[in-house]
């Protein structure tokens, strides 16, 4: 929702300092599906007199976006010249995200950072989790658990029969996965050599169908590992008592009793139980806050491997449903808390655009473009921009933004500020927000250039519109120049007279087009730009 806060006059968008033009400053990537990599251009073009500097690159993104920018900086821009920046949009989860794409630009009057939007909608291209769009912390968590409640349940002599000869069958051997060790079927191993291992100790919940026989948390082991494991909590053993393999028994660092895998099963691991707490819950409580911590770091250390993604599909043929943290492991980011809520904590978190802009020009009308990107997981409301400070002779004409802003999108703010004559000084803005967000301040930092004074043009109604710009005696061989919305350009230095106070112009309206007019008045090097209607 778009706020007034104060008494507008509108001004179009693309006047900007230095003769600065971003095009475009939108990149909408529209519709992209996960894995693939769409890329845009934004042009930076210098239409100025002068250097133009790009200073630095930078992406103000949400945890979930995955903007990218490709971008050699410091670089120059000479004036008529131009660069391209390439921004991809490589996204691991399917929600719409809005970022911001920062230039911090240099001239000889100013620099700011320039705030260019960037937008993309992702996709699943699976229909079993396209429903998994834009969801997260409970409601994901609900979505899911529909996904695998589906399941067809075997006894568990079955299981046990399907996980030797189908399951975990690898070109007719089976693998223990703590220790490494194989054995050839069939035959099924007799359970003194090879057992079945419940990820989810059997006393801590899956002793009765369907957890008992649910084939995504039973992998094969030997049976002195077996024994080992027991229903011990998985953990980082820092005390060893046994060891076989790369998996290893004994006591963490509290001094607890931990069964550790070796590292290439870490994961799959750690995946197994999410899926177990995600599909019958946290049962007799498992999975505590701490546990869950640790498994999580092997869910990003030990990634998803291809057999890893062979044995799920194997289970969902068998069983009707897969493990949806194997087939899409980044889900788990989306969930914050296995154990508990999936919820994220109400935290908001924006991020301001610049903070500090500096203008050492001829302007004495100055249109402040500000973005603010919700990075956190709640909507956020801004309450108010409150102006701390003005220098002496600034008046605030126009302020509009953005009242409320939803997780992974920017909202937008407008300051106008104009000067009568020559000022220096400071300019702070306060943006308030809704209680629980720190209010962020912007510095705008004005000063008065050395060489021509420029005062605002003098405009006067009726059949004649009268410029005047009054800059002394150095003013000789300044050209005049009309631009409209629509891209007309016209050369109006015949109409230019000089005084001794400067130039002006007498234009009879009806050689003027109708709506919002730019003129651009170069002197030297000097380019002075105003607006005015032309009703």
């Amino acid at each position: 929702m778009r706020i007034l806060l104060w008494g507008a006059i509108p001004l179009p968008v693309w006047a900007f300092w230095c003769g600065v033009l971003i095009e475009p400053d939108t990149l909408d990537f529209g519709t992209s599906f996960l894995g693939e990599e769409p890329r845009r251009q934004v042009w930076i073009v210098n239409t100025g007199a002068e250097e133009l500097l790009l200073r630095d690159v930078r992406i103000q993104q949400w945890t979930w976006g995955g903007f990218r920018v490709r971008a050699s900086v410091p670089q120059s821009v000479p004036p008529g010249g131009r660069i391209a920046l390439e921004v991809t949009a490589k996204c691991q989860h399917n929600v719409t995200t809005e970022a911001l794409l920062l230039l911090r630009l240099q001239c000889a009057e100013a620099e700011w950072t320039y705030p260019c939007l960037l937008r993309v909608r992702v996709r699943d291209p699976d229909t079993l989790y396209q429903g998994t769009e834009d969801l997260w912390g409970e409601a994901l968590r609900a979505f899911l658990r529909q996904v695998v409640s589906t399941q067809r349940v075997f006894p568990y002599d079955s299981a046990r029969r399907l996980l030797f000869l189908d399951v975990d069958n690898r070109d007719g051997q089976v693998e223990c996965v703590y220790t490494g060790y194989r054995v050839r079927v069939p035959p099924i191993p007799p359970a003194s050599l090879m057992n079945v291992e419940h990820t989810w100790p059997r006393s801590r919940g899956a002793d009765t169908l369907p957890p008992l026989s649910d084939l995504h948390h039973l992998f094969p082991t030997l049976a002195e590992a077996n024994t080992q494991r027991r229903d011990l909590p998985f953990g980082i053993v820092r005390q060893v008592w046994w060891a076989s393999g790369g998996s290893r028994h004994g006591l963490d660092s509290t001094g607890a009793e931990v069964f550790e895998p070796r590292d290439s099963h870490k994961g799959d691991a750690a995946r197994a139980l999410f899926y177990v707490a995600l599909r019958y819950g946290n049962m007799r409580g498992f999975l505590t806050a701490e546990r869950e911590a640790v498994l999580r770091r092997w869910h990003w250390q030990d990634t998803v491997d291809e057999w890893e993604r062979e044995r799920s599909r194997r289970i969902a043929r068998l069983q009707g449903q897969g493990n949806p943290f194997v087939e899409r492991p980044q889900l788990i980011e989306r969930l914050f808390s296995i154990a508990g809520s999936a919820d994220a904590v109400a935290v908001p978190v924006v991020m301001l655009s610049d903070s500090l802009l500096e203008y050492r020009g001829y302007e004495r009308r100055w249109r402040l473009r500000l973005a603010y990107l919700n990075s956190g997981w709640v909507p956020v409301e801004l309450r108010g921009i409150d102006p701390l400070a003005l220098p002496e002779g600034v008046t605030l004409l126009e302020l509009t933004a953005d009242s409320l802003v939803y997780p992974g999108r920017v909202g937008w703010a407008t300051l106008v500020l104009q000067a009568q004559g020559e000022v220096s000084g400071r300019a702070r803005f306060r943006f308030r927000f809704a209680a629980g967000i720190r209010p962020l301040e912007v510095e705008f930092r004005l000063s008065s250039p050395s060489g021509i004074p420029e005062k605002l043009p003098m405009l006067q109604d009726g059949e004649l519109l009268f410029l005047r710009w009054l800059l002394g005696p150095r003013a000789e061989g300044a050209q005049l120049c009309l631009y409209t919305l629509l891209g007309h350009e016209q050369d109006l230095s015949p109409y230019l007279r000089q005084t001794s106070a400067g130039v002006e112009a007498s234009i009879p309206r009806e050689r003027l087009p109708r709506g919002w007019l730019l003129f651009r008045l170069r002197v030297g090097q000097h380019l002075l730009w105003t607006w005015t209607l032309n009703p």
